[in-house]
């Protein structure tokens, strides 16, 4: 069992530098076996189908040409160095409709406000963006990717080298900066 996962992994690899090599068939291969992964992450991000796809196919052409950048030797520091290209991708976009479900998650105890509700007062979806968009960078990079992806602890961390515990806890101060911000505005 040991060998054959050994030899998935060299010939993941073997496809890799296949592709620093320019060769078309272990492009391909590459391609079929990561862009419906990829293509997951961007419909996270555009609610648009065609939006999705054309974010898939940049993040692709970034992947094939700095895939000599790539320093890692093992399928899953490859997988983790595309997952964080797709994610720039999207990110830098910066598409307003950023969210693909309607849903916008509030506080800690994961009570949810649906876009469709109307409260005391009438948050519009483009207002919690900008609201979002005011948390630090890195906390909202790490908010999109755990509450917008859908990412675990565990693949935040290994994209983007933070402990679990560090990613958790900035996920609870946005979600509670937020809070306190709607809170202000809107009631």
């Amino acid at each position: 069992k040991i060998v054959s996962v050994k030899k998935n992994m060299s010939n993941f690899i073997t496809l890799v530098n296949g592709c620093r090599n320019n060769d078309r068939l272990s492009q391909n291969k590459l391609f079929n076996i990561l862009s419906p992964h990829m293509m997951k992450i961007c419909k996270r991000y555009f609610s648009d189908e065609y939006e999705a796809e054309d974010c898939m196919m940049e993040s692709l052409e970034k992947m094939f040409s700095n895939i000599d950048r790539f320093k890692g030797e093992t399928e899953e520091s490859f997988r983790c160095w595309v997952k964080r290209i797709v994610l720039n991708t999207c990110i830098s976009k910066n598409c307003s409709n950023i969210f693909k479900r309607n849903i916008i998650p509030i506080n800690e105890d994961t009570t949810m406000i649906e876009s469709g509700d109307k409260p005391q007062s009438s948050m519009e979806y483009n207002d919690f963006i900008k609201i979002v968009e005011t948390l630090s960078e890195e906390t909202r990079e790490m908010f999109k990717m755990k509450e917008i992806i859908g990412m675990n602890y565990e693949e935040i961390a290994n994209i983007t080298g933070k402990t679990q515990s560090s990613i958790r806890m900035r996920v609870f101060r946005a979600k509670r900066e937020l809070r306190e911000k709607i809170n202000k505005i809107y009631y």
